[in-house]
């Protein structure tokens, strides 16, 4: 079982994490403004949907190695395919995070900011609001705090497919 979760989590943690590396380097040196921040999470969580095809593609290679395939021994590969792939994306953000786009906080930050004027809130909550922010680019200085917030992106999108992966792949 190692050898193809290995292989699967690696292949969808690459294409993840260079899809990422990718777009990092297209949005912080072509300035695409706020667009990068309005698009960016469709295109990320489409890329890590597809990446994570990779979890189906390790149960089913799974199955055909040992021949039956219970629910819950799918859904153990496919978790593991998802844990290895979420670690690879969290290492590359890291990598992008500080070294290729070590303004993104204060950039996203910035956006945000323009987002809430647009809301039309309250003093109060711009304030609660804009603490909030501060509060959290504070914690994401930290690079355990930022390598677990990241990891958890990716996270649900594998589990789902997982869970759907070990359901149809499934030994009757």
């Amino acid at each position: 079982m190692q050898k193809v979760v290995l292989k699967f989590g690696l292949i969808a943690g690459a294409i993840m994490g260079g899809t990422m590396l990718v777009s990092m380097l297209v949005y912080r040196w072509q300035d695409w403004g706020d667009s990068a921040f309005e698009y960016g999470a469709y295109f990320g969580y489409a890329s890590m949907l597809l990446a994570l095809l990779f979890v189906y593609l390790g149960i089913k290679s799974y199955r055909e190695q040992y021949g039956h395939l219970s629910f819950g021994k799918g859904l153990q590969v496919g978790l593991l395919v998802t844990a290895v792939a979420c670690v690879c994306y969290a290492l590359v953000w890291l990598v992008c995070y500080y070294n290729i786009y070590p303004t993104f906080m204060e950039d996203y930050n910035a956006y945000h900011l323009k987002q809430l004027q647009k809301a039309n809130l309250s003093p109060t909550e711009m304030a609660e609001e804009i603490a909030a922010m501060k509060d959290f680019a504070q914690l994401y200085k930290n690079p355990l705090i930022n390598f677990g917030i990241t990891l958890m992106e990716p996270l649900p999108v594998g589990l789902l497919v997982s869970l759907v992966s070990a359901w149809v792949l499934k030994s009757k």
